[in-house]
């Protein structure tokens, strides 16, 4: 494994992570390299789906829009369900 030093993480951003770590039990680190996977996996999606758009790849049948669209869904559900959670607290 490799080792990551990040320099002038805002405070706030710290704060967040402390408080997710704490709510599951992990550490800071843990629960930092964690967030960081989840948010870098997007790109092979992008790319994957740049391929499936050239004119020499099988048809997928569904538009970028539609993917968006579902993407956005499933945001708007997160959403929800964090801002319910925190509610119930």
């Amino acid at each position: 494994m490799a080792v990551l030093f990040l320099r002038n993480v805002p405070r706030d951003v710290i704060k967040r992570l402390k408080t997710l770590a704490a709510h599951e039990g992990r550490s800071v680190s843990k629960t930092a390299v964690r967030e960081l996977d989840k948010s870098t996996r997007w790109v092979y999606n992008a790319l994957l789906l740049k391929d499936s758009l050239r004119k020499d790849s099988p048809s997928l049948d569904v538009s970028v829009e539609e993917v968006l669209e579902i993407i956005d869904d499933g945001r708007a559900e997160r959403d929800t369900r964090i801002d319910e959670w925190f509610v119930d607290r």
